[in-house]
């Protein structure tokens, strides 16, 4: 019977990943025949950076350069090699796809286990899965895509060490912290909310040293490479390239509305979630994040979802970062695909809810995937837009350079 059992969950696994990865690599295709896959600047410089890591002319770590972690541009890098694929977007939009699929399975069987309901799995992975944010940043070289893989994948090793005490589970859980740390700086703050649970369910002590001596290879590895380079363990951070030292620009030509305001960088963050996930869902998905915590013991870790969100509000408030939302001063748009790991959660916690009908739950996700399809005619894929208009804005700027000379060049063209 459990054989039986656990047959039928690994086949529901492997259908889930499928239905995903075709869905992806729909998605980042269509973005390829529409020219829409380096849209957004930040795309073309992580395959750039890929690209030089395997240069005959150029390959060597040093080509990481500093401020973006080095582990999406090092899986990137193979394909980058092949020069119509980085010519053309699809050697990062390729792997995104990927992430994408393997990011919804591992919700897929983490809320299965969390809410203890087959419904609540599917209802997680079709709510990712329909979302327009989620479908753009999957067919797009950005590193988005691969943390909410980890992520997600995180939280399942977490519930797979909380009900089996494996030696596995915490290798699983190490590396996978390793090399989120590695992915986004949102990982290096995750490490000691995770080892908590290591140390909590752990039998062995030797456990959670193994977990914590893992988990700290990938930030040691980051700050060792930058003493080596720089000659400044923290030139990620302090450094002329790092995002605060970015950041001190915005401040000097006006400053930030989230800059040492809490409730700005709160509220900043929570409407870029709303924007990147719809308000029904975001509405949902802080109930299902309340039955979690109140009703539902064994569905606390979903809480975990959580940890990333925090770190942008931080960094919002400190002033390492910046976002701006069209619907509050100074009504533009910049960096909205950080609200999307708050989307995550509430993709999550929100499948929770099914869990509180007795019968007929399929209505409850019927409902729930529903209201992750309205953004899609309200706002639109606000990542896309945001996108779009960075790219609008770099082409007539590069417009306004070139016109005199091109200019110039058909004078001189006519010249006998």
């Amino acid at each position: 019977m459990a054989r039986t059992l656990a047959n039928k969950e690994l086949q529901s696994s492997v259908a889930a990943f499928l239905l995903l990865l075709a869905a992806g690599l729909t998605a980042a295709l269509w973005c390829w025949r529409q020219s829409y896959t380096l849209y957004d600047i930040d795309a073309e410089m992580h395959l750039n950076i890929a690209r030089r890591l395997l240069n005959p002319l150029t390959a060597g770590p040093e080509e990481s350069g500093t401020g973006w972690l080095p582990l999406p541009h090092v899986l990137i890098a193979p394909f980058a090699a092949v020069d119509s694929w980085w010519r053309s977007g699809l050697a990062g939009a390729l792997p995104s796809a990927l992430y994408f699929a393997i990011a919804g399975s591992f919700l897929f069987v983490s809320t299965r286990r969390l809410f203890e309901s087959a419904a609540a799995g599917w209802t997680a992975a079709l709510i990712f899965a329909v979302n327009p944010n989620a479908l753009y940043l999957a067919a797009v070289p950005m590193t988005e895509m691969l943390f909410a893989a980890e992520l997600a994948c995180l939280l399942w090793a977490v519930l797979w060490y909380r009900d089996s005490r494996s030696v596995w589970a915490v290798l699983l859980l190490g590396a996978v912290s390793s090399a989120a740390a590695l992915t986004r700086y949102e990982g290096w703050l995750l490490i000691p909310f995770i080892a908590f649970p290591a140390w909590f369910f752990a039998r062995r002590a030797a456990h959670t040293l193994l977990f914590g001596a893992l988990a700290a290879l990938g930030p040691f590895a980051w700050l060792l490479y930058n003493q080596l380079y720089y000659n400044n363990a923290l030139e990620f951070y302090n450094g002329p390239s790092s995002s605060i030292a970015l950041h001190q620009g915005a401040l000097a030509m006006g400053g930030s509305p989230t800059y040492h305001n809490w409730s700005a960088s709160i509220g900043y963050y929570v409407e870029a979630a709303r924007l990147v996930g719809g308000t029904t869902l975001l509405v949902a998905g802080a109930a299902g994040g309340f039955v979690a915590l109140f009703f539902r013991a064994a569905a606390k870790p979903v809480l975990l979802l959580l940890i990333p969100p925090v770190f942008f509000m931080l960094s919002l408030h400190t002033g390492g970062t910046d976002l701006y939302v069209p619907t509050l001063w100074p009504h533009t748009m910049h960096n909205i695909r950080y609200g999307f790991v708050g989307f995550l959660f509430a993709a999550s916690a929100s499948s929770g809810l099914v869990t509180l009908l007795s019968r007929r739950r399929w209505i409850g996700s019927v409902v729930l995937v529903g209201a992750a399809l309205i953004p899609w005619f309200t706002i639109g894929p606000i990542c896309w837009r945001e996108a779009r208009d960075s790219s609008k804005a770099r082409q007539k700027a590069y417009n306004q350079v070139t016109a005199p000379l091109v200019a110039n060049n058909r004078y001189r063209s006519n010249v006998p």
